[in-house]
Parts: C-alpha cells; sequence; structure tokens
C-alpha cells in the first residue's frame, strides 16, 4: 500500500520549474531600448533592441544590439535595477561576446543590467532599456 501511495504522491511532490534558469545551460535575453526608458526620459522617436545568449558553461555572453533613428556614439551595459541608474560595467560594439564573472552572471539573471545608447545629440543618453530574460523563448 505505502509503495502505492508513494508513487501516487511523486508527481505531484515537484517543486521544479520546467522554465528555471538554473536547469539549463542556455539563456536567452533581450531589451527593448526606447527614449522613454531613459532618466529622465528623452524626447527622441529612436528604438533599438538588444538580443542575448548566455551560456552558462562557459559564462558567456553572445549578444546583438540593433537601432533605427540614431547614430550610435556609444552603447554600453549599466549595472542597475529597472528606474536606477548605475555604473558602467561594459562597452559594447553592434555585436560580440563577453565573458562573465559568478557576480555578473547574477546580476544577468536578476534584471540588474540595462542597456543605454548615446549620441552627438544625447551624449548623456538617448535610448536605454532593461535587460531580461526572453520570455517567448527564454531557454534552449
Amino acid at each position: 500500500m505505502v509503495p502505492a501511495l508513494l508513487a501516487l504522491t511523486l508527481p505531484f511532490s515537484s517543486c521544479e520549474n520546467d522554465k528555471d534558469p538554473d536547469k539549463f545551460n542556455t539563456l536567452n535575453f533581450e531589451a527593448p531600448l526606447s527614449a522613454r526608458n531613459m532618466i529622465p526620459a528623452s524626447s527622441s522617436s529612436a528604438t533599438g533592441s538588444f538580443t542575448g545568449k548566455y551560456n552558462k558553461a562557459t559564462r558567456v555572453l553572445s549578444y546583438t544590439v540593433t537601432t533605427q533613428g540614431v547614430t550610435p556614439t556609444y552603447i554600453r551595459i549599466y549595472r542597475g535595477a529597472p528606474g536606477t541608474i548605475g555604473p558602467q560595467e561594459f562597452v559594447l560594439s553592434n555585436s560580440g561576446n563577453l565573458t562573465l564573472t559568478p557576480a555578473q552572471e547574477n546580476d544577468l539573471i536578476f534584471r540588474n543590467y540595462y542597456v543605454q545608447v548615446g549620441s552627438a545629440n544625447n551624449p548623456a543618453g538617448e535610448i536605454r532599456g532593461n535587460i531580461m530574460q526572453n520570455r517567448a523563448n527564454p531557454i534552449e
């Protein structure tokens, strides 16, 4: 009787989440970039996007940044939660790879990074977006 009860309860006792980032080696990230995300908000009509694929085994983040309506003078990643201003962590190009430390990996996974693009018209920043796990395609 006990084995039968155990067999019935095991499928329901699991606390695992199929989308739990700890279960997978590759995570997908994104950041929609816009002027309204700037602090303070910018009046620019420019937009852009950051897409990234993070390999937890190698701690390498492969990324691509695209922009529309702006000629970037810089593209950077800063450490800071949504709605805050933080220190610069990385200088980016339009695409590339970054090797992260364990602390940087935690900041990435727990949404503590944002991408900011500056221009000649807005040297303090024209568009910005917080990096978050891609909800439509979070893992591979």
